[in-house]
């Protein structure tokens, strides 16, 4: 995850895909058609949503779907695990404060996800690939050069980990957790993003629909939630992604 915030690619994920139908939800950076793509995306229903970066795509800064994509930076919950129970944020809460009270709640890390009803959706997302090796965190108006995004009343589908203490932890299993970002609050470590959704969700427990979905971006955390329910997924083992790697030979197939 450390590439994602120093901008590089590394060697070994540069023909590596990932299939979204793999995982239950997640959240990161993904490319769709090749690295010029990359940006802020979240991963729900077996679809990977993001908001594309590539300069000359016609669809740029705009909402792009697949299965397949690529990535330098991804944390997600594999497909089938089952979650320890429903959160309900107090009304009034805001984000920052949520993930505080789940820091606290989860020292070890937790994912959490689920519909949000905020008072006021505040976004923001990257517009510029971040594959040139310049770090993220010094060079922040080269790639956010969209301002971020209000908007009132609005519901999303949130993805966050959220763990309390030190920037990195370890799982049983010695793999190193370097998801957060270089500027994060020193107490509670925290990465979210959110889908923007058109009305309500019919179903609070289901994934939302394709068509209901309208933009994604980096969750601000001050934004207020008015009302809302989050799963959510204590971390127990933290693993390299190999459970979702899509064989890379299929998918030159694919791209070609």
């Amino acid at each position: 995850m450390q590439a994602r915030w120093q901008a590089r690619v590394p060697d070994h994920l540069e023909a590596v895909y990932f299939d979204a139908q793999k995982m239950q939800m997640g959240l990161g950076a993904a490319a769709v058609g090749g690295w010029e793509s990359l940006g802020d995306a979240l991963v729900v229903g077996g679809r990977v949503w993001l908001r594309t970066t590539h300069p000359s795509s016609p669809r740029y800064y705009r909402l792009v779907s697949n299965r397949y994509f690529q990535s330098n930076a991804f944390v997600y919950v594999p497909k089938g695990r089952a979650n320890e129970n429903a959160w309900h944020p107090e009304p009034g809460m805001t984000f920052a404060q949520a993930w505080k009270a789940l820091a606290g709640k989860y020292p070890r890390g937790v994912v959490a996800a689920g519909y949000v009803r905020a008072r006021e959706l505040r976004t923001i997302a990257i517009s510029h690939p971040a594959t040139n090796q310049l770090p993220i965190s010094k060079n922040a108006a080269r790639y956010y050069t969209h301002p971020m995004e209000s908007v009132p009343d609005a519901w999303a589908y949130v993805v966050g980990v959220i763990a309390r203490g030190a920037r990195t932890s370890r799982g049983r299993d010695g793999v190193t957790w370097a998801w957060v970002p270089p500027f994060a609050n020193p107490y509670v470590v925290s990465y979210a993003h959110a889908l923007r959704l058109q009305v309500p969700p019919k179903n609070m427990f289901t994934p939302p629909r394709p068509d209901n979905i309208t933009a994604v971006g980096q969750l601000v955390g001050d934004t207020i939630i008015a009302e809302g329910a989050l799963m959510l997924y204590p971390v127990t083992r933290a693993a390299v992604c190999t459970d979702a790697v899509y064989p890379t030979s299929a998918n030159r197939a694919l791209r070609n």
